[in-house]
């Protein structure tokens, strides 16, 4: 219950991150003061859309619309395709991939895959052994040919 004279907060739309600015664009035409943020913004714009919901979308090279995720859904959806019902728990480069085919978009997708799968226990507990050598390996010669 609100008391009088107070307003309701929507307290997800104060949040700061890197689709404010795409947003302000699509919606009122704002455009950034620093005119490299400007042309940054003018270049990549055009890569986005925004529904009547004011959900953004980021056009696919050659699929459906991707779902722009913020910072609140970044560590859900990686979470939930790296340990999903499959459990495959796959290295960040297909991890990316998958994100992509499910239909997400990320602005720092390698950056944030590389660091969630470099925390995960479970991908370090039970990868593969690498057997290398500690050291370079040195050429022994025979002094008789075989």
């Amino acid at each position: 219950m609100v008391e009088e004279g107070h307003d309701e907060i929507n307290s997800t739309s104060l949040t700061c991150d890197w689709r404010n600015n795409y947003i302000d664009y699509l919606k009122s035409g704002k455009l950034p003061s620093d005119h490299n943020e400007l042309r940054d913004l003018q270049a990549k714009g055009a890569r986005f859309a925004l529904d009547e919901d004011g959900i953004l979308y980021r056009r696919t090279f050659d699929g459906p619309l991707a779902v722009c995720l913020g910072p609140g859904d970044t560590n859900y959806v990686l979470r939930e395709i790296h340990e999903g019902t499959c459990r495959n728990h796959s290295d960040a480069e297909s991890l990316v991939h998958k994100i992509i085919r499910a239909g997400y978009y990320l602005d720092s997708m390698e950056k944030d895959t590389k660091e969630f799968v470099r925390k995960c226990n479970k991908c370090h507990q039970f990868a593969p052994m690498i057997h290398q050598p500690r050291e370079q390996l040195h050429l022994v010669l025979s002094p008789w040919p075989l």
